[in-house]
């Protein structure tokens, strides 16, 4: 079946984030004895493991995303989020330690040889990476675990793990659920489209048997596990895992809805299979990536039944959201849609003020202190008629550029990682005729920004022409320190690329939090620029 273009987008922003958290720095240190005092500790031994094919340069990498309350977005992204390198010794083993958390901390880990990461996760076997899809599987861990991870490594695609230790039976059940849901129940005959209206109604409940009979055995094994795994992270796996079933199912609806004329035969199956979600599972859900996932798409396509319309706005979703959950549930809820485009990749027809005007709200209305304070990020600094936050950065020739420098003219810039698929896609674009269109104008300017840490891996993506553009752009880079960067910081970047278009006095005419984007044609892109142009003028 072909990717939709919400589908796309969606995978488009999922790397970036991935490549944000690859890219950001080469170094990170380790979290000390005072900061892991009471948490967790992860050991581990690489068998088939030499030097001969691992070197110095080769290491463990740990995303930590902290405590599940924190992690607010589809995505996982947290504002605790750290990521470190744990070093292998000569013998393949290697150890890390991490800070105590409230209950229930995420992480994620990987194996990396040099720069490349190898292709599962330690922790992601064939079954796990079915049922992670295009989201990843995260990684709980709870206060005063104790677990060895033994690894081995048959080729940098396959990666074989067992996990023993204190704490270790919630790896094992990940791993029996993952192979739980891989199996295909009753086979599959889906199609997209049907010219009898029978035969769709039969597809539906063949559909809804397969999801029951799959939720009837994952009960089985989580029942098996009561007395193995703790409460909270058991019915936080439960949720997870229903999620996944249920959006998978849901994805079904929303392709069978779009394709097919007996919109009324899908909306009565779905009202007698999806049920409302009951308030008492509301917190669990806000602390379940996959959760935030399944109930932002079923948002969604309740709106497009119940108003027998497939096209919707920001607002329409958002104060849906605001409207049928509450407390911290909703709140992630609605976070996690103002702040990601590829949530809201599937809209129509909003305009910059109308998205401006649900961020306010939010900001005004929202009282979890950590979403507050991203929902005022995006408000500050991305927003239409807000202020561009200024950076001073190095170019190839180690000057010094800043924004100030280019008042008076209309500035494109684009913040972009060096392995990143959306980067790309824009630098294509850019390249295939909006340079071209403007190279003779000295009132447009385009820079482009590096997230990379190390300058020649940088120079070297300049040389070979992957992302930004040495003749048509001002190159810049983070001076050597990546993500940790303030400007970066300051910008509170989410994915890469970020783009922003820029007026003659600094101020942000459009950027990804708006129709901004990866995805965003060259004939749209080129008419913003002399609309800025053309507003501008009276600036000069």
């Amino acid at each position: 079946m072909k990717m939709n273009k919400i589908q796309a987008m969606f995978i488009i922003v999922l790397v970036g984030l991935i490549v944000q958290a690859a890219t950001a720095q080469k170094e990170y240190p380790l979290f000390t004895e005072e900061e892991t005092k009471g948490g967790s500790v992860f050991t581990g031994q690489i068998q088939n493991f030499s030097k001969e094919e691992f070197s110095d340069e080769d290491y463990v990498y740990v995303i930590y995303k902290g405590d599940v309350k924190t992690v607010y977005t589809t995505y996982g992204q947290s504002t605790e989020m750290r990521t470190i390198h744990v070093p292998i010794a000569a013998n393949g083993e290697f150890q890390f330690r991490l800070p105590p958390v409230n209950k229930i901390g995420a992480f994620y880990i990987y194996l990396r040889k040099g720069s490349y990461k190898m292709k599962d996760s330690l922790l992601e076997t064939s079954n796990l990476m079915k049922l992670s899809k295009a989201v990843q599987v995260p990684y709980y861990y709870e206060n005063n675990d104790s677990i060895h991870i033994n690894i081995k490594v048959y080729s940098p695609e396959f990666l074989q793990s067992r996990f023993t230790g204190e704490g270790a039976a919630k790896y094992r059940l990940l791993n029996d659920a993952a192979l739980l849901f891989s199996l295909r129940i009753g086979g599959d005959f889906f199609q997209e489209v049907y010219t009898d209206e029978e035969n769709l109604e039969t597809h539906l409940n063949h559909l809804n048997v397969v999801r029951k009979t799959r939720e009837e055995l994952l009960a089985v094994l989580f029942k098996n596990y009561e007395n193995k795994v703790s409460p909270d992270v058991l019915e936080l796996m439960k949720i997870t895992m229903q999620a996944k079933i249920a959006n998978e199912l849901l994805y079904r609806y929303q392709n069978l809805y779009s394709q097919n004329q007996f919109k009324e035969v899908i909306k009565r199956s779905y009202e007698a299979h999806f049920p409302p979600v009951t308030e008492s599972s509301f917190n669990t859900m806000a602390l379940s990536k996959d959760a935030l996932n399944y109930l932002t798409q079923r948002t969604k396509f309740e709106y497009r039944i119940t108003n027998n319309n497939d096209e919707f706005t920001t607002p329409d979703i958002y104060y849906a959201l605001k409207r049928y959950y509450s407390n911290l549930l909703g709140e992630k809820l609605q976070a996690a849609y103002l702040l990601s485009a590829g949530n809201r990749f599937s809209e129509n027809n909003t305009s910059p003020s109308q998205y401006d005007d649900c961020l306010k709200d939010a900001y005004k209305s929202i009282q979890t202190p950590f979403l507050k304070n991203l929902i005022g990020y995006r408000l500050h600094g991305y927003t239409k008629g807000s202020q561009a936050v200024p950076f001073a950065l190095p170019d190839t020739a180690g000057k010094i550029h800043k924004l100030e420098d280019f008042r008076g003219k209309i500035v494109f810039l684009d913040i972009y990682g060096t392995i990143c698929t959306g980067c790309r896609i824009i630098a294509k674009t850019l390249k295939s005729g909006v340079f071209q269109e403007f190279e003779d104008n000295e009132d447009v300017v385009f820079i482009a920004i590096s997230t990379e840490k190390d300058k020649d891996r940088w120079l070297l993506d300049l040389e070979e022409g992957n992302n930004a553009c040495k003749e048509h752009e001002v190159n810049l880079y983070s001076d050597g320190m990546g993500m940790e960067h303030p400007y970066f910081k300051r910008l509170n970047i989410l994915a890469v690329p970020t783009l922003f278009l820029i007026d003659r006095e600094g101020k942000v005419i459009n950027s990804s939090a708006h129709t901004l984007n990866s995805g965003v044609k060259k004939e749209a892109l080129i008419n913003m620029i002399y609309e800025a142009l053309d507003a501008g003028k009276e600036q000069k």
